[in-house]
């Protein structure tokens, strides 16, 4: 595959991990792991799911923007932009019930056509101030 090939698959899942029944299977290999900013680690397409469905949970209305990207060999690295209402506890930090933005980055390798690992992170600094910006609003 080519690194334009692996750049198209990295936006094709991340449209289809935000729809609640989005066709991860054909995107991800089916031992394929994952590892989140939430500090969860799964594998495989459901895992993947669960993982988006415990998200979208904490952020109503998840989205993700992604931008550049960049790829080489067997691998594609994309900036993130990620985006949804605060609606439960994260890490201490109860429910706002506000809009949070944060950037992030994912990384993921890609063989066969599928992605085959996948590190994800969002920025912890970037959204921890924005929750104690609006805690003070």
């Amino acid at each position: 595959m080519s690194t334009q090939t692996h750049k198209k698959l990295m936006r094709r899942f991340w449209r289809e991990f935000l729809k609640p029944e989005g066709d991860l299977a054909s995107l991800v290999s089916p031992d394929a792991s994952f590892r989140g900013t939430l500090g969860i680690n799964v594998r495989g397409p459901h895992g993947m799911r669960e993982y988006a469905t415990r998200v979208n949970t904490v952020f109503n209305g998840f989205a993700v923007r992604v931008g550049d990207m960049v790829a080489e060999r067997d691998r594609v690295v994309a900036r993130l932009q990620f985006s949804g209402t605060h609606m439960a506890d994260l890490f201490g930090v109860p429910p706002t019930g506000k809009l949070v933005t944060y950037p992030g980055v994912a990384i993921a390798t890609v063989s066969g056509g599928r992605i085959v690992d996948m590190w994800v992170t969002g920025d912890a600094a970037t959204w921890m101030a924005a929750f104690q910006r609006l805690a003070d609003t």
